[in-house]
């Protein structure tokens, strides 16, 4: 018995590890895609609105983007918003109204600092959260999800897969529709009914 909780123990911690090291190479990427923008020091993009194929400041227009006219925001897309300092908003009626946030995707809206939402839909409105994915929600502060309609619902969650749900605080879920609401907990793999921490809804 001592033996198999053992192996339980060094699965659980594996398991972490590995979820943890999967976010922090995604925050990386997204990071250095924020910091690429930035270096730009573009405001509002002009967009090519008569169809000609050339973008002209005396016939185009942003499609009202706004970057409150500071370089060092970037505003791509019909009423993106990038009102945070150091932020950047790609995309149509995207929102990174934090500063150095980063929204990218038709209707992503990055409301926290520091935060990063990337797929449409997607929001990331805790501070230092990542969401990834259409419909991903990141809204506590150093959240992390994955996946479309991945979703956290506490401190330091980790959600990776479609519909994942790590809502308990520092809680990881991995695998489409896996489910983790207890603190600390840990679920792995696809949509099930094990109760225990290597199942699919851990408690």
């Amino acid at each position: 018995m001592k033996n198999s909780t053992h192996k339980k123990n060094l699965f659980l911690s594996s398991a972490a590890t590995v979820a943890m090291s999967l976010a922090s190479r995604a925050v990386i990427s997204l990071a250095m895609t924020a910091s690429i923008s930035t270096l730009a020091l573009a405001d509002d993009c002009l967009l090519d609105t008569n169809n000609d194929g050339n973008a002209d400041s005396n016939v185009d227009t942003d499609l009202g983007a706004n970057s409150n006219g500071v370089n060092a925001r970037l505003a791509c897309g019909a009423n993106a918003q990038a009102t945070g300092a150091f932020s950047t908003a790609l995309g149509a009626d995207t929102q990174a109204t934090a500063d150095e946030a980063t929204a990218v995707g038709n209707d992503a809206a990055a409301t926290g600092t520091d935060s990063t939402a990337i797929g449409a839909d997607s929001i990331a409105s805790g501070n230092q959260s990542v969401a990834l994915g259409e419909f991903a929600i990141a809204d506590f502060t150093d959240s992390i999800a994955i996946g479309q309609s991945a979703d956290v619902g506490g401190i330091g969650a980790v959600a990776i897969g479609a519909d994942a749900n790590a809502a308990g605080e520092s809680s990881v879920s991995i695998g489409a529709q896996s489910d983790a609401t207890g603190i600390d907990s840990i679920a792995i793999g696809g949509d099930g009914t094990d109760a225990d921490t290597l199942g699919a809804q851990a408690t």
